[in-house]
């Protein structure tokens, strides 16, 4: 039996990544966890994500504990599979969770590019460690030293490729979260994860020779991006309109909420992410037990909002279909101070009210 000796730089850059891949599985289970009580599906997008999103590091992690343990090296086999068959499985998580908030129509196409993109990767990288001529052909796959492996020219470029993809699509989908004002803060989290993600993924390729010093600020930026896009997944949105309507649901709370919506209407991408996150259109608050959803077009309320919508306008904030069908719609415009109140029984002669009366609107 050969016992090998690493390098102390190897030995620090193996140590820290360890428990850079610990911190993802740790994560993840908790990411896993809230999935399976709130049934939310993109969560488990999320789980892939986090878990798989260290994956590049597998090798230096799983071959470094083995070394630990035995003195012994992981095969070439074991470092080529372990950084690189995980990869796409995160990639697509990845692109299901953003299509899904920023361009549903496309979402599919896309992902089957990006699939056939990834499974052309993988057809390669078995091909050439098990099947080729004189497999596993190093020069078509890279070589392995100590725990670091250095790809050849088809890897590299997947990988870059898929690197600077996930930093764009990344950062708009940061931006797009950044523009609600119920979850800013996860939109922050998430733009902070992407650029040192990318920062630190950069720095480890460009620099082959690092020092122990590096190798440790490498590893802590790694293990900060991990918990911030933790943090980013898990941090509840918002509570402040759900706190101000369990703590005063009047009309004037509402009122200033529909005042709020008219102002800025709801996009297609915002409802459709409201329906995947379950939450509710007017509170945004997360709904798991009692919900309100529109017959017409899948809308989701909660029944707090819904009870008080009904006694105002009675009307979808999608569709306009009315909550209760025994009560006329009853659409509210703000101009300036004055809010009007319309009914089929009044359009030619809107009625004006002061929004600072809510209780005169029936």
């Amino acid at each position: 039996m050969l016992f090998i000796e690493y390098s102390l730089e190897t030995q620090v850059s193996g140590l820290l990544t360890l428990i850079c891949v610990l911190s993802s599985f740790f994560f993840g289970a908790f990411v896993l966890r809230k999935a399976i009580v709130t049934k939310e599906k993109s969560l488990y997008y999320f789980f892939f994500l986090i878990i798989f999103s260290l994956s590049p590091w597998y090798s230096i992690a799983l071959g470094y504990l083995l070394w630990l343990l035995t003195k012994e090296a992981l095969s070439y086999e074991l470092h080529i599979i372990l950084n690189l068959l995980f990869v796409p499985i995160g990639y697509l998580a990845w692109f299901n969770i953003y299509l899904t908030a920023i361009n549903l129509k496309k979402k599919k196409l896309i992902i089957i590019i990006n699939g056939i993109y990834s499974l052309l990767m993988e057809f390669y990288m078995f091909y050439f460690l098990y099947f080729a001529t004189n497999a596993p052909v190093k020069s078509f796959l890279g070589t392995v030293y100590e725990l670091q492996p250095t790809y050849a020219d088809f890897l590299i470029i997947y990988s870059l490729t898929i690197l600077v993809v996930i930093l764009i699509t990344g950062i708009h989908f940061s931006i797009f979260l950044l523009k609600k004002d119920e979850i800013q803060w996860k939109g922050r989290l998430l733009l902070v994860f992407f650029i040192m993600y990318f920062v630190e993924v950069s720095l480890d390729v460009i620099i082959s020779n690092k020092l122990v010093f590096f190798i440790i600020f490498l590893r802590s930026l790694l293990l900060i991006a991990i918990f911030l896009f933790y943090l980013g997944i898990i941090l509840p949105i918002e509570e402040t309109q759900e706190k101000l309507i369990q703590e005063k649901p009047d009309a004037l709370v509402f009122l200033k909420l529909i005042a709020k919506r008219k102002k800025n209407p709801l996009t297609e991408n915002e409802i459709t992410f409201y329906k995947e996150q379950k939450i509710c259109l007017v509170c945004k608050s997360k709904l798991l037990r009692l919900t309100y959803i529109c017959p017409d077009c899948e809308a989701i309320y909660c029944i707090t909002c819904v009870k008080a919508l009904s006694d105002l306008e009675n009307a979808c904030w999608v569709c306009k279909s009315p909550f209760d069908p025994s009560k006329p719609v009853r659409l509210i415009e703000f101009e300036d101070e004055d809010l009007i109140v319309e009914t089929d029984e009044t359009k030619k002669k809107p009625e004006k009210r002061i929004a600072k009366k809510p209780s005169q609107v029936a």
